[in-house]
């Protein structure tokens, strides 16, 4: 196997178990996105925790996903290559490095992300700039950092580039016959249990609870196959914790004004 066959994600990711996967004549599901399309979880969120909790729906399990349900009701096996508080540039990355390997008995799920993310090439490798770069070291050693991102934030090009590039290979994919569609999670964020609510706040996480991924599987099922994102009315970057508080309703008019589709 060769270097370049490890390099399936932009930051080099060397995972030999998952290229059994890929390379397998089994089929599959690949997922695409950020954290909401990654197992995201808590050590001390066991099945046994969850079942003593007030709000405990017996259809769900602690270590299930949306996409494990949809997964296990085909007998799909996953490929997960998505990462959390990542871009929408680094996930079209992510699939023109395997996209190749896609099959018309796969099933395909890319979930944008934010358009405001980006990374940056910097030493040989993708620097992650954040929505709090204000307050991060990377703006003190490279000052021209705060500027770029503020520029890019507003830049119509910009922001919609990726966007439209990860609709295109949805578009693209579905007229040659493969089982493709793509979603937004910022569109269902107020419809989804989150760990903090489940909680009560114990666990201070904005990521859907088991019940939450299970009824996050319902909204992407009902989806058509085909189907590619926009941005909703509800759109807010508030939620993903902006740090350019006095710029946030010039950033919420900007995308209501230029909807992506």
């Amino acid at each position: 196997m060769t270097q370049d066959e490890f390099d399936i994600n932009p930051d080099n990711i060397k995972n030999i178990n998952l290229w059994e996967k890929i390379k397998s004549n089994k089929k599959k599901i690949w997922i695409y996105g950020d954290s909401y399309s990654f197992p995201t979880s808590h050590s001390v969120f066991t099945q046994e925790y969850y079942s003593k909790l007030d709000r405990f729906d017996s259809r769900c399990h602690a270590d299930k996903f949306w996409f494990d349900y949809i997964g296990d009701d085909r007998k799909l096996i996953p490929i997960i290559l998505s990462k959390g508080g990542h871009s929408n540039s680094w996930i079209l990355r992510s699939i023109l490095r395997t996209m190749k390997y896609w099959t018309t008995e796969d099933e395909i799920y890319i979930g944008h992300t934010y358009p405001h993310r980006i990374e940056i090439p910097m030493n040989n490798d993708f620097e992650r700039i954040s929505n709090q770069i204000s307050s991060i070291d990377l703006s003190k050693e490279y000052p021209w950092v705060d500027d770029f991102y503020e520029s890019w934030i507003f830049s119509p090009n910009c922001q919609m580039e990726f966007w439209d590039n990860l609709n295109n290979i949805v578009d693209f994919g579905h007229s040659n016959g493969f089982k493709i569609k793509s979603w937004f999670w910022g569109n269902y964020f107020h419809k989804l249990e989150t760990f903090k609510t489940l909680t009560n706040g114990e666990i201070n996480d904005d990521h859907p609870s088991p019940k939450g991924h299970f009824d996050l599987y319902n909204i992407i099922e009902n989806m058509s196959w085909g189907d590619t994102s926009e941005i909703f009315e509800n759109y807010n970057p508030r939620v993903d914790g902006l740090n350019f508080h006095e710029r946030n309703n010039l950033i919420i008019s900007f995308f209501k004004k230029n909807k992506l589709s």
